[in-house]
């Protein structure tokens, strides 16, 4: 992803947080938590999100966080 965005904001949106890295390790364990959990009940992992912005874009009003509570 940080290759594609070419430079403009990057963050990552997963589990309604937002980070300024990709959450490798924490998107992992949500991985094997929801496929244990799957046994017992069946639910849905969340996505890992890449927000690309730049101050051009009007999307910067909308403001990041709201972005992550509208994707949770």
């Amino acid at each position: 992803m940080a290759a594609r965005a070419g430079g403009r904001d990057l963050a990552y949106v997963y589990g309604g947080n937002v980070y300024g890295q990709q959450p490798v390790m924490l998107s992992k364990l949500g991985y094997y938590w929801h496929k244990l959990v799957n046994y017992f009940y069946p639910s849905g992992q969340p996505p890992v999100f890449g927000v690309v912005s730049s101050s051009d874009c009007d999307s910067q009003s909308v403001g990041i966080g709201l972005i992550a509570q509208l994707l949770q």
